[in-house]
């Protein structure tokens, strides 16, 4: 029971359409009782004041002496002159029910009183046959039922002529007990209509909690199924139109791609050309500037093909010891003569593209170094995801420039030296790897003044 609930649980439209049908049937369902409630008090009076009210109405108009006496002699009538003593629990509905039929019956009377009370049958009945004698006290005393208790109504009315006329009737119970009544009906209803309405709620929204699902982990650099085109009518439309917007998408992206491609030939061969002719002059410190140009055009160059192309790698992703390959990547830093140390660390696995994890955590060290002096490189495992931080020990950044600095061609320094302010790309081109490797990339500042912490978050494969 509980996995087939859980099925459900997901689904917020199944869930809700459930909820409101149970809300609507059980507000009827109180209405129904409700009236239920009232139509078996209705006839519960009826059928209560009615025998006594129909012997009273028999005496005042005198139809049978003889059934009168009879009655008188049993007490169940009683004529008297004087008001009786009023005992028991006051039933102003059967006496004003009493009264209408009195009054249908063209007897006019001063005052109708109707009380109940409990009393306990005293009649003995003789013994019931049995084959083996019972012992005493099993069913009543010496073989005889047990005295039974039971509701004695007294209803008594005042006639015109000053007589006050009392009949004794039995009552019966309320009836039986409407509440279980009312329980089980409303059991058996939700299990006829809720039942099949979890069904037809199932059926419609699984396909939307699967294109739901769908539109979430969609990314433009991973091959897409199509998602199965299933339930209603206009879901399945619906499905078909995400199926071609993922196949639109994924066209325009590879036009894109051949777009850059072509892109970058067409420039290195200039870029190239001038490099050539760029020896021929004379002058070497023109020389020089001028090669440093196009040195810093064509890495200008390889940034922005590397952050168009990021996430385009075709080939599938493999298990990497991310704590292992940053590790290398500080000791290239090292190497170099750059501040950077790899703090010891807990092994985390991910399943990414490597190739483009070593250039993310590459522009994350190198831009620790270049904008805060030093870099400070450690992996750890929290909730199933593995946590790289690189933290340096420069001014930080303003925390309402956070959010701009993710952007491209967006830099802190600016001035375009890219010795100084580098291209603006570095931080774009990891946030948009993470995205592609369904990682995150978050900056903080340590504190208002101390340095910069840039996290990268992978799951564990």
């Amino acid at each position: 029971m509980k996995s087939f609930l859980a099925r459900f649980r997901p689904s917020t439209l199944a869930s809700r359409l459930v909820v409101v049908a149970a809300l609507l049937l059980l507000v009827a369902q109180l209405i129904s009782f409700a009236l239920l409630v009232k139509e078996n008090r209705r006839q519960w009076v009826t059928v209560s004041a009615a025998p006594a009210a129909l012997r009273i109405i028999d005496t005042i108009e005198g139809g049978d002496e003889e059934r009168t006496r009879a009655f008188q002699e049993h007490g169940r009538i009683a004529i008297a002159t004087r008001a009786p003593a009023f005992a028991g629990r006051s039933e102003p509905a059967i006496a004003a029910r009493a009264a209408e039929m009195f009054e249908n019956a063209g007897i006019h009377v001063r005052s109708v009183v109707a009380t109940v009370e409990q009393v306990v049958d005293q009649e003995q009945r003789p013994p019931r046959p049995t084959k083996t004698a019972r012992p005493r006290g099993m069913d009543g005393l010496d073989g005889q039922d047990k005295p039974r208790a039971r509701n004695l109504l007294r209803l008594t009315v005042q006639t015109g002529d000053g007589r006050w006329i009392t009949a004794m009737g039995r009552v019966r119970d309320g009836g039986p007990p409407l509440a279980r009544l009312l329980i089980w009906q409303t059991l058996l209803i939700y299990a006829a209509v809720l039942l099949p309405l979890l069904l037809i709620a199932r059926r419609l929204s699984a396909p939307l909690g699967a294109l739901a699902v769908a539109a979430r982990d969609y990314s433009p650099h991973r091959q897409t199924v199509p998602l199965e085109e299933r339930g209603p009518a206009d879901v399945r439309e619906l499905s078909r139109a995400f199926n071609d917007m993922q196949t639109r998408i994924g066209a325009m992206l590879a036009e894109k791609d051949h777009m850059l491609g072509a892109i970058g030939h067409d420039l290195r061969t200039p870029l190239a050309s001038l490099r050539v002719r760029v020896e021929s002059v004379d002058d070497a410190d023109e020389r020089e500037q001028m090669a440093a140009t196009i040195e810093e055009m064509n890495q200008m160059l390889e940034d922005i093909l590397s952050l168009a192309r990021a996430g385009a790698d075709r080939q599938p992703p493999q298990r990497v010891d991310l704590t292992a390959l940053a590790e290398a990547v500080t000791e290239d830093f090292e190497a170099m003569g750059a501040d950077s140390r790899f703090e010891e660390s807990e092994r985390a696995i991910v399943l990414v593209h490597a190739p483009a994890i070593r250039r993310a955590v590459r522009n994350l060290i190198d831009n620790a170094i270049k904008y805060g002096q030093s870099a400070r490189v450690s992996v750890a495992v929290v909730n199933g995801h593995a946590l790289l931080r690189v933290i340096d020990s420069g001014p930080g950044i303003a925390p309402d420039r956070i959010p701009e600095m993710l952007e491209p061609f967006t830099r802190l320094e600016q001035s375009r030296n890219r010795e100084t302010g580098g291209s603006g790309l570095g931080l774009a081109l990891v946030r948009v790897v993470m995205r592609a490797e369904g990682g995150e990339l978050t900056l903080s500042n340590r504190s208002p003044e101390s340095g910069l912490i840039a996290e990268i978050r992978l799951k564990l494969a």
